[in-house]
Parts: structure tokens; C-alpha cells; sequence
């Protein structure tokens, strides 16, 4: 009788020391779920971070080339005698160069007000909260300052190509060859602004990129 209780006892020892013994993985499981959504997180800032200094950085740009392109329009001034004639060349003796100063201004200061009001405000501490809205505002603004940019940018550049090359058949003078001071400050402006308007097409490209990203 002992002998066949024992032996009972010694099956039932073997029996539990060979099954399967619960394991405790619920804690560790949610460890590895914390770790990975701060991981998710921290990449979440990264690139807004990333997004808020290209747009820092490329807003800057645009407001210092455009301010460059008002100070140089705004101080182009040259007086040449022509035989018994004297010439005195100004910007605002030109519609279209009035119309690219103007440009040229609207953008500065639009650009200097988003700088504060579009990009800064992504610099939240919960930048996957950040309405898709804001985006779409922020691409509108871009678009239509891109657009009145190139518009600037293309009268200034038709009055710069009669001015410096004339025209036969209109009768126009290559007023460059006379006011060459004048044509070069006229050329240097427009190259800033048009420098302004590269920065604005990218801003523009960023833009909707982000926009994109949120939508999807």
C-alpha cells in the first residue's frame, strides 16, 4: 500500500515539473508598446522640428532678398547728359516697375507675418494634433505670393529687356546704353526678387507635401 502511494506521488512530482509553466509577459509586452510609441513620438517632433526650421530658414530668405529688391529699386537713380538733353532715370517712372516694387513689398511683409503666424505656432507639444487646416492656410498664403511674385518678376523683366536691347519696330530706345548704372541696380533687384520667388516655390512645395501627409 506505501509502495503504491509512493509511486503515485513520484508520477504526480514528474507530471508537474514537466508541464508548462505560465509565463509573465503581460508586463514586458507593455513596456515594448510604451517604448514604441515614445520612439513614434520623438520622431513626430523630429520632423516638425525639421519642417519649423525650413520654414523658418526659407521665410527669412524670402523676406531678406525682397527687402534687398525694395532698398536697391527704391535708391536706383542716375542723371546722364546726352549731348544738349538730360536724362534722369527713376523706378517710378515706370508702371511696371512700381507694380514689381509693390509686389516685392506685399511679399516682404506677408512673409515676415507668417513667419509668426503659420510657422511658429507648429512648434506645439503635440505636433500629431495639429489640424490639417492650418496646412491648407499655410499653401494658400504661399500660392498667392508666389503668383504675385512671379508677376512682379516678369514686368520687371520685360521693361529691363526693352530698356537694355530696345525695340525697332515700337521705336524703343536701349535707354541701357546711356543709364548703364541704372540698368544694373534695376538688374540686381530683379535678381533678388527673383531669388524670392524660388524660395516662395519651394515653400509652396513644402507646403502642400505636409498637407498631403496629414490628409492621407
Amino acid at each position: 500500500m506505501e509502495l503504491q502511494m509512493t509511486r503515485e506521488n513520484a508520477d504526480y512530482t514528474v507530471r508537474a515539473a514537466s508541464s508548462p509553466q505560465p509565463k509573465m509577459g503581460g508586463g514586458e509586452g507593455a513596456v515594448d508598446d510604451h517604448e514604441g510609441q515614445s520612439l513614434s513620438s520623438r520622431r513626430r517632433r523630429w520632423r516638425t522640428k525639421a519642417l519649423v526650421i525650413t520654414q523658418l530658414t526659407l521665410r527669412a530668405l524670402v523676406v531678406a532678398f525682397s527687402l534687398a529688391a525694395i532698398i536697391i529699386t527704391i535708391t536706383a537713380k542716375q542723371t546722364v547728359n546726352v549731348g544738349i538733353l538730360t536724362f534722369t532715370a527713376r523706378y517710378n517712372y515706370s508702371s511696371a516697375m512700381r507694380f514689381q516694387l509693390g509686389a516685392n513689398s506685399v511679399v516682404c511683409a506677408l512673409s515676415f507675418l507668417s513667419m509668426l503666424l503659420f510657422v511658429l505656432p507648429l512648434r506645439s507639444a503635440h505636433p500629431q494634433s495639429e489640424p490639417p487646416g492650418n496646412y491648407f492656410y499655410l499653401l494658400l498664403h504661399d500660392m498667392v505670393l508666389t503668383m504675385l511674385v512671379i508677376s512682379g518678376c516678369a514686368a520687371g523683366s520685360t521693361v529691363g529687356y526693352l530698356a537694355k536691347y530696345g525695340q525697332e519696330q515700337g521705336s524703343w530706345i536701349a535707354f541701357c546704353t546711356y543709364l548703364h548704372r541704372f540698368c544694373n541696380q534695376l538688374q540686381a533687384a530683379l535678381a533678388f526678387a527673383y531669388l524670392a520667388f524660388f524660395c516662395m516655390f519651394v515653400l509652396t512645395i513644402v507646403a502642400a507635401s505636409k498637407l498631403k501627409s496629414h490628409v492621407r
